[in-house]
């Protein structure tokens, strides 16, 4: 029984059990905290839940005691049990697909800062939300705004911000306290933070000539008394003088380098001067100066001095600090990314010399950033070096010019942490570090930035992360409260208890009252000491530290792989009272294998030296990051860095969930994240690694580092470390065997396409992005097309779907002539998804779930595609030679994809290119020059076919839907006559003249209609497309040269000057031989045309008309055949329409509802399931609408 109980106790309350008088159950009231690993608690939370719930009907009922709406004849009626059954229904499936989630809750998930969120802030979220209060305004939920100005406090405390200070300038001392409030996350308060360093910034500014402006009257008084204290350049060449001046008299580099809490009580200054305002304000009087009304460019115009502004941030920062810089008109490059030390921590060496640069050249500088808990890493930044240098920077050294600044520390994910350093029922949060040797395993360094805290200016910490909250959650604290004031904005129409508006203050308007009640009801329940909060996670840092030990030693002597953390192990080891253990890093290995690895938590709590050893190793919160190499089939350690992305990224792969379905099949035994890290920012630590692996990293190219991150206090117990360790070495030493076993051909192909293997991709344009998306067998570059030396770019995806020989391969084309096919990649059918904002997000309904997919920018000229001079195509004859050209270069370089039945498909303008196309594969795989290429069919969406037909199409359709009137359908069929003289003549350029005058007819009638979709009156912009394939990131990473600039035109630009001949031509002639082809005795290939049902350019009519009267030997059959409806079922198993269908031996059409020009866009789930079905020969589901009515009359 007593070793059952030491397999369910954590080493951080054995610990606690050595160093404190407490008991060992003292630990047991975690178990309280939490659902459980196997909901373990879910008796006791029903029980809150329902008794809050309970307390809330009551509450309801009691109100004013109105008569109920909802009585008992009510819900007898048929109508009430159907809805109440529907609801049972919907949550039933609900909580069906929700099991298809991520299991945060387990122990298995290592990957990112998240793990359960704590029971307490769960039932008070509950509890709450059925509230439904608006923190906006204390009008919306005035006890929920209670409760976050009270959360405020409590994390104020905890930072160690002083519960009350004085600023005393021009001899009016004024009282000023911290201030804290939730946000929506880190994001938010991290922008909130760069705003208000902003608005902080420019305000003595304002002030200046707010005071010169009412110099003679209203506040004369300040004009004349008004001071700060500035530096001044005298004799000393070495020092400046710190003087008190009057603030009109002073420099603009003087105003914009006063100390934060003198400028924070400017205007209080000015009400002692002029007390006449004490009880009206000063607004008016100040508001029409400051940065929020004049706005940036006023500034920069009205003082040329100020060329430029930085924020620093270490090359560690979260996204949220460039985009940040981005929303307030700085700029992204003004946010200036320090690159990282040894420790993977800013370097503050490199953080002087550009603080240097900003003071001899006179460029403010607003904040810098210190990361406490980077998201990657899990380092603490220096904030002692960064107090430091603003300490040196305000001292009055000449070569600082008195610059200085705000400090902000992003500790949005290692806040909570500092828990671990507060006693219980100690004041503000006070922490005591000498005591915490053998107590707490945060290093002394990251114990001494942790009590730096208090210092810092604001402060970002995330509940919804360490703290074990549910999103959403971040918060923002300041130490001066005065700060908030810069960013308040009110409405007239909200009204709120000044003492509790937080509404007021910050970026959001409305945001859940719940939140607050979660942070609170968490905190009220989970001390913010290491009675509680740092109870949690003073075992959640053990742990992180014992995984980094088991990491380091996974790899005996004899072992094929090695594993290198990004986060070195010291010099030296010392014991509890000073003693070296081990020196230099094979001799600290040896004795962490010896003394730590497999012992139990009791042996190690019991050892003093070795709970030093721990606090001396590893991150600093909760992170750890390592990369496996290994050795080749030679023996010899691979040096091959896209090998060794390629193992980390398959072991990602095993340990990941991306997907719905991989959630579905729950068969990852361990769930981690990767990142990929450049020497841009990272130049010293990936230069040890790559050292000690032997490996160069060109500073063009990343190293992929896996992640495992620590949340959650019970994975060192009941030997789970041991069990996830086991299964982790044996799926390195498969994936290794894989690699090594690789056949001479594949190892070659292997070599060939070393130069077009994608092995990641930013998420989006920023010089920092938000984040990189790991790729499996993805290959971009350039295929040869002609002798004249153009070449098409590519990009290729494997299937999602565990690839084999006959996977098909999905070719797909844009139109234009012009468009690129990255727009259908990233804003269609690819795996990625682009959002308005230019982020990209994996995308469910990829084309290549199933079968492989690849994009071409085709012709040369087109999207990243290159063309010599005076070489465009001009004929679709000459397109396709060319684009066949490169298709077979493809499969030189890729032969392991030959073989794969190959799909045509596009849209628009492709209508013409893949018959073309088609036709020229079919008569070179029969002269038997080349090797074949296994074309199986070709599927046209929205198909730009018969132009003339097409355009008389467009006129009706137009009249149908109302866009023109009687009259102005005569004006386009005239226009309509003139382009059919024009083809007759075969004057195509004036043909194409002519027929786009007809379409703009329409559209000018229609009021400017999408002639792509007539629902909508505008275009989607693709600027953020155009930003993104314009990033360097970005082309570095498919490798298309940097001084290539992406292209996209529709009908304009060169590409399509030289096919005007092409333009309006028909290429009915060109499809039937195609759908008539047979071998064997069988149809050669399959012919799918689709179209969206309110596309007036390419839509279903002329398709309907090109197919009915196409000359081939199903002629008449087709004209006879029976259209179905094709649908399928939901959770009711009532049908739901996907489209309507015609299908004849190899040839099919499809109209989808719903749909604009481009189907994969507009109904994203229809057209994958077309796809699959149509390749794969799935039945489908149809019935005859027809008949049905028949049976219904």
């Amino acid at each position: 029984m007593a070793e059952e109980n030491h397999k369910r106790h954590s080493l951080f309350s054995i610990v606690q059990n050595q160093t404190r008088e407490t008991t060992q159950e003292s630990y047991k009231r975690v178990g309280a905290w939490f659902l459980g690993s196997c909901g373990e608690n879910a008796d006791l939370m029903e029980n809150l839940v329902t008794a809050s719930l309970s307390e809330h009907a009551n509450f309801r009922k009691t109100y004013f005691n109105d008569p109920p709406y909802i009585d008992t004849d009510i819900k007898s009626s048929q109508e009430y049990k159907t809805a109440c059954n529907n609801l049972e229904i919907a949550r039933k499936e609900l909580s069906q697909k929700l099991h298809d989630s991520v299991p945060f809750f387990s122990e298995r998930y290592q990957a990112h800062m998240n793990w359960d969120t704590v029971l307490p802030a769960n039932v008070g979220y509950i509890t709450a939300m059925m509230y439904n209060q608006n923190n906006v305004a204390t009008e919306g939920g005035p006890q929920t705004c209670a409760l976050e100005k009270e959360v405020g406090e409590q994390l104020c405390s905890l930072m160690g911000f002083a519960k009350e200070f004085v600023v005393n300038t021009n001899d009016n001392p004024i009282k000023v306290n911290p201030w804290g409030h939730i946000t929506a996350d880190g994001t938010i308060a991290n922008l909130e933070s760069m705003w208000v360093a902003r608005n902080l910034k420019f305000y003595p500014l304002a002030v200046k000539e707010a005071l010169f402006c009412y110099r003679k009257n209203e506040l004369a008084e300040a004009y004349n008394k008004l001071t700060v204290t500035v530096y001044e350049a005298e004799d000393n060449p070495t020092m400046m003088v710190r003087k008190t001046k009057l603030l009109v008299n002073c420099t603009t580099w003087q105003l914009l380098n006063l100390l934060p809490d003198e400028v924070s009580c400017l205007a209080e200054n000015i009400i002692h001067y002029c007390p006449q305002y004490k009880e009206t304000g000063i607004d008016k009087f100040l508001t029409p100066f400051l940065i929020q009304n004049k706005g940036l460019m006023y500034y920069t115009q009205t003082y040329p001095e100020i060329k430029s502004m930085r924020v620093f941030v270490p090359a560690t920062n979260h996204y949220s600090w460039p985009k940040s810089g981005t929303v307030l008109g700085l700029g992204q490059d003004s946010v200036v990314g320090i690159p990282v030390d040894n420790n993977c921590r800013m370097d503050i060496n490199i953080l002087r010399n550009q603080l240097l640069e900003c003071a001899q050249n006179k460029i403010p500088v607003l904040m810098v950033v210190g990361v406490i808990g980077s998201t990657e890493e899990g380092v603490v930044d220096n904030l002692e070096g960064i107090l430091k240098l603003r300490k040196e920077t305000i001292s009055g050294s000449y070569q600082f010019n008195g610059l200085n600044f705000l400090i902000h520390c992003d500790a949005a994910w290692g806040g909570y942490l500092r828990t671990m350093m507060v006693n219980p029922k100690t004041d503000n949060a006070e922490v005591v570090q000498a005591e915490f040797v053998a107590d707490v395993p945060l290093s002394s360094y990251a114990q001494k930035q942790y009590a730096l805290l208090q210092m810092a200016d604001t402060l970002t910490v995330d509940p919804h992360k360490a703290g074990f909250i549910p999103y959403p959650a971040g918060s923002l604290c300041y130490r001066n409260g005065f700060m908030r004031y810069f960013i308040t904005f009110n409405a007239a129409y909200i009204h709120s208890d000044k003492n509790l508006n937080m509404g007021i203050f910050g970026l959001e308007g409305s945001k859940p009252g719940a939140a607050a009640a979660a942070v609170w009801m968490a905190h009220r329940t989970i001390p913010l000491d290491n009675s509680g909060y740092g109870l949690i996670l003073g075992e959640c840092a053990f742990s992180a530290k014992l995984y980094y030990c088991y990491w380091l030693t996974l790899a005996g002597d004899s072992d094929v792989f090695r594993i290198e953390s990004l986060v070195p192990l010291p010099e030296k080891i010392t014991g509890y009272q000073g003693q070296t253990l081990a020196t230099g890093k094979a001799d600290i290995i040896r004795y962490i294998r010896n003394n730590i690895i497999g012992k139990t938590n009791e042996h190690l709590a019991k050892n003093p030296d070795l709970i030093a050893v721990l606090q001396q190793i590893g991150s600093d919160v909760l992170i750890n990051s390592f990369v496996v190499n290994f050795k080749n089939k030679d023996g010899r350690w691979n040096t091959d860095l896209t090998k060794l992305n390629t193992l980390n990224n398959n072991l990602l792969k095993k340990f990941s969930i991306t997907t719905p379905e991989q959630a579905h099949e729950k068969n990852t035994p361990f769930i981690i994240t990767s990142s990929n890290l450049t020497n841009q920012n990272y130049k010293v630590p990936l230069t040890r690694i790559g050292k000690e692996l032997g490996i160069a990293i060109p500073d063009e190219q990343s190293m992929t580092f896996i992640i495992n991150t620590i949340l959650h206090p019970w994975p060192t117990t009941n030997g789970f470390i041991n069990t996830i360790m086991s299964l982790f070495k044996q799926e390195v030493l498969n994936q290794i065997k894989t690699l090594q076993t690789t056949e001479t051909l594949q190892q070659l192909v292997m070599e060939a396409v070393a130069t077009d293997r994608v092995t990641a991709i930013p998420s989006d344009a920023t010089a920092r992005p938000a984040r990189w998306y790991n790729l499996n067998n993805s290959y971009a570059g350039y295929a040869k097309a002609d002798k004249n030396g153009n070449e098409l770019f590519y990009w290729f995806f494997e299937s999602q779907t565990k690839p084999t020989e006959q996977t098909p391969l999905v070719l797909w084309l844009n139109g234009g002539p012009g468009a690129s096919s990255l727009a259908g990649l990233f804003l269609e059918n690819g795996p990625f998804a682009m959002g308005s904002d230019g982020m990209l997000t994996p995308n469910s309904y990829s084309w290549n779930t199933k079968t492989h997919l690849i994009y071409w920018d085709q012709p040369a000229g087109t999207g990243f595609s290159t063309k010599k001079p005076n070489t465009y195509v001009t004929t679709e004859a000459e397109l396709a030679k060319q684009f066949v050209n490169a298709l077979q270069d493809f499969y030189a370089k890729h032969p392991e994809y030959r073989n794969n039945p190959l799909y045509l498909t596009g849209e628009s303008y492709a209508g013409k290119y893949l018959p073309y196309i088609a036709t020229e594969i079919t008569t070179r795989n029969k002269t038997g020059n080349e090797l074949k290429i296994h074309l199986h069919g070709i599927a046209i969406g929205d198909g730009w076919m018969y132009p003339e037909k097409q355009t008389l199409d467009q006129i009706e359709y137009a009249y149908m839907l109302g866009l023109v009137d009687a009259n102005q359908k005569r004006l386009a069929l005239e226009q309509f006559e003139q382009f059919s003289v024009d083809l007759k003549k075969g004057d195509m350029k004036q043909a194409f003249t002519d027929g786009t005058k007809v379409s703009s007819t329409l559209t000018a009638c229609g009021g400017g209609e999408n002639i792509y979709d007539v629902r909508s009156w505008s275009d989607a912009s693709l600027q953020p497309l155009r930003n993104y394939l314009g990033s360097p990131l970005v082309k570095q990473a498919i490798h298309v040269p940097q001084e290539v600039v992406w292209s996209f035109e529709d009908a304009a630009g060169p590409v399509s000057d030289n096919l005007i001949n092409d333009m309006m031509a028909s290429v009915t002639a060109v499809i039937p031989p195609l759908v008539d082809i047979q071998s064997n005795g069988k149809p050669v290939y399959q012919l799918l045309f689709y179209t969206g049902n309110f596309d007036m350019s390419c839509g279903f009519s002329g398709t309907e008309q090109i197919l009915r009267n196409m000359n081939w030997s199903g002629k008449e059959s087709w004209a006879k055949l029976k259209r179905q409806v094709w649908y399928t079922t939901d959770s009711n198993n009532k049908r739901v329409t996907q489209g309507c269908i015609k299908r004849l031996a190899n040839l099919m059409q499809i109209e989808v509802p719903m749909s604009g020009h481009q189907v994969p866009l507009y109904q994203p789930k229809i057209s994958q399931d077309m796809l699959h079905a149509w390749i794969f020969n799935e039945a489908f589901k149809t019935y005859d609408p027809l008949s049905e009515q028949a049976k219904a009359k």
